[in-house]
């Protein structure tokens, strides 16, 4: 028998994940990535010029990032690493036309003005009922604290992470461990105490940006790369899955999906799944000034729904990583925003914000229209269904992607190695079922 052969759509960091890994279980086993831009890595990219920016993910947690840390050590790049500024520990929430200091302990959750009046929900806290199944953030917030603690305090961090809507977002997908916490202490409060005991809270990066990992990747993988390849249409055929682009047909043993969930709308449009996950479309505008600003220390700020203003928060570049500082003195700042937000809307918040009153010397837009999946309620439940139902109806076709369980950097890659095991089995089993036809 010859090579068994494998399809890679998406060239972002899940496939290239899968790829990596599947080629390390498998050494006899055709790879290709089908790529549909000229270029892989997806949202992961690190401008340099004339100024050091990261245009998409830019900062990872010790603690989260197991995954993340084993294929940087794989790729020989743990001395790559460069670990954030003490200060960036400290972040911010506008409130009432003031930056305050998100409590960072539970004695600072005490006293914070964020967490005013909050005593009185700390103490009835744990007595409060367990409930099992799925809720809102909003729910679950106001339900265990108060509706202001929900919108005060969750509803910016939510905004920072997912850009989205509280009152639609599921805690269960988008913040399990709460979920757990209630589950296994009964209290939020008790959950949060023992895990600010855990070691590990450090931030950290690449000194030469996130996209030198991309680029380690490609430079380790062996298979094809082949960019500008647009999937069009994918169908089982005698046991094997035909995939067609723009200009070419392949013909292979196993199919792993890894585009977006917008391209998965267009490639499997008789599957209702992934048109309940919708995207907020976000701006991420890059910011230079040549001069120290006089901004607080920390890592950035949040701003809440009900504060009614333009974007979304500040993240202090400079500050966090200074190594990455291209020039001394230089302030260097990305601002998120909704995808309508202009780059003069966005000095303007700074200035109400920070007191910037200076033009800068760089700014540059940049706007993502898929954006960032929203696990809206139900959505772990959905999530399994599916998964489930797919896989008995398509055993050659494996999917994953940030829509499914986590948008972060290292939930992809978790994603994408609990997958590809899992098809490395198959392969190794050989068992073919051509029961499943998903022609469009």
């Amino acid at each position: 028998m010859g090579k068994k052969e494998v399809l890679i759509i998406g060239g972002g960091i899940s496939g290239l994940s899968a790829a990596l890994k599947l080629e390390s279980l498998q050494k006899n086993v055709k790879i290709t990535i089908l790529e549909k831009e000229k270029r892989v890595g997806g949202v992961i990219r690190s401008e340099k010029e004339p100024f050091f920016f990261e245009k998409g993910p830019r900062t990872f947690k010790i603690s989260r990032s197991k995954e993340l840390i084993k294929l940087a050590s794989f790729l020989g790049m743990q001395h790559e690493m460069i670990f954030a500024n003490e200060m960036a520990n400290s972040k911010y929430i506008w409130q009432q036309n003031a930056l305050c200091k998100v409590p960072s302990n539970p004695l600072a959750f005490l006293f914070s003005p964020l967490t005013k009046g909050l005593i009185f929900s700390l103490l009835k806290e744990r007595k409060i009922p367990k409930v099992l199944q799925d809720e809102t953030i909003y729910d679950f917030i106001s339900r265990r604290f108060n509706k202001r603690v929900a919108e005060t305090l969750f509803d910016p961090i939510v905004k920072g992470i997912y850009a989205g809507d509280i009152h639609k977002l599921s805690i269960r997908a988008c913040f399990p461990a709460l979920k757990e916490w209630e589950k296994n202490y009964g209290s939020i409060t008790k959950g949060f105490f023992c895990a600010s005991k855990q070691k590990g809270r450090s931030l950290f990066t690449f000194k030469n940006g996130i996209e030198s990992l991309i680029s380690r990747m490609e430079a380790a993988f062996s298979g094809r790369i082949l960019r500008g390849e647009e999937t069009k249409k994918i169908e089982m055929r005698n046991g094997k899955v035909s995939v067609s682009t723009n200009g070419k047909t392949f013909i292979v043993d196993h199919v792993i999906l890894a585009g977006s969930v917008q391209a998965m709308k267009k490639l499997l449009p008789a599957e209702p799944f992934f048109s309940t996950i919708p995207s907020y479309p976000i701006s991420v505008i890059n910011i230079e000034y040549d001069k120290k600003i006089a901004a607080p220390k920390g890592f950035g700020y949040l701003v809440p729904s009900n504060a009614k203003e333009k974007i979304l928060g500040c993240v202090f570049d400079s500050q966090i990583f200074p190594q990455q500082n291209t020039v001394a003195n230089e302030t260097r700042l990305t601002v998120m925003a909704k995808e309508d937000v202009l780059e003069k809307e966005a000095l303007i918040a700074l200035k109400k914000h920070l007191h910037i009153n200076e033009l800068p010397r760089f700014i540059r837009e940049t706007k993502y229209k898929e954006g960032i999946p929203q696990y809206q309620l139900g959505h772990v439940e959905r999530v399994l269904a599916f998964l489930e139902n797919f896989e008995k109806k398509c055993p050659q076709i494996s999917i994953i992607g940030n829509y499914l369980s986590g948008v972060s950097v290292n939930d992809c890659i978790k994603l994408a190695h609990q997958t590809v095991a899992r098809v490395s089995s198959r392969l190794d089993s050989c068992k073919i079922d051509t029961r499943a036809s998903i022609s469009s």
